[in-house]
């Protein structure tokens, strides 16, 4: 845990907040889960899924690159993905505590073939100016702990 998401758990007031993010891919397409296990609202903050430590050149096939099936009212930006099509951020509203944001992510392999492995992917949220990440592994899941939210 960060020193500043350490002395933010510790005020009265305020509680570490825990986001789970799974990403598997499904063909053509991935699925991007990211739930707020913490009991309180997370606060708005960016979230990013970054691409370019994944395998054989993994990229977004899409701009938009992302349909929501369930959440989407959480979003309340979505930035231009670039020229690399590699990064996506989204600036998201308050996720309430067992909220969910559930995403179908259009994407390729460098050679524009559907994308197998997600591994090396990176995860990161960002809260006021605390950034957390973590690179996903072959079971697709990966943790985002310890930065504030009010409870």
């Amino acid at each position: 845990m960060r020193p500043l998401a350490i002395l933010l758990a510790l005020l009265p007031g305020w509680a570490a907040a825990e986001m789970r993010v799974s990403l598997r891919s499904e063909g053509e397409a991935a699925r991007l889960e990211l739930v707020n296990e913490a009991s309180c609202a997370t606060g708005p903050f960016e979230f990013m899924l970054d691409l370019r430590l994944a395998g054989r050149g993994a990229r977004f096939a899409a701009d938009p690159a992302f349909r929501a099936e369930a959440g989407g009212d959480f979003i309340a930006a979505a930035a231009p993905l670039g020229s690399d099509g590699r990064v996506l951020t989204l600036a998201l509203a308050d996720l309430p505590p067992g909220g969910a944001l559930v995403l179908s992510l259009p994407m390729e392999d460098g050679r524009g073939g559907p994308l197998r492995d997600l591994s090396g992917a990176v995860a990161a949220v960002v809260f006021r100016s605390e950034r957390n990440d973590g690179a996903f592994g072959p079971g697709g899941a990966v943790r985002l702990a310890g930065f504030g939210c009010a409870g």
